[in-house]
């Protein structure tokens, strides 16, 4: 599932590299469940902010996590050439030039 997950969105935005690769083979390695819900877009023209939670459950200790997230993906034209997360909305917000 979490693999699928991953795949499915970061898979469609970056090119297929070696670090996208073990990205997806981490978090499958250490996540039951991972699923990221994006509650707000936030559309700076040639960035967007998403504001949003990760919900999941960890594999092994089967602990669940609920977790604020705030991510920037940078465009050049119609691709994504830079990603960032942030555990904190407010850090994230700040990262891009914005206030909550």
């Amino acid at each position: 599932m979490v693999a699928g997950f991953i795949e499915g969105l970061w898979g469609r935005l970056l090119p297929r590299t070696e670090g996208v690769e073990r990205f997806v083979a981490d978090t499958s390695e250490n996540w039951e469940e991972l699923q990221g819900v994006a509650e707000e877009f936030r559309d700076l023209g040639d960035r967007v902010v998403t504001l949003g939670r990760l919900k999941g459950r960890g594999k092994g200790s089967g602990a669940p996590v609920d977790q604020p997230y705030a991510a920037i993906l940078d465009f050049r034209g119609d691709r994504i050439w830079r990603f960032r997360a942030y555990f904190d909305h407010a850090e994230g917000l700040q990262a891009a030039g914005l206030s909550e």
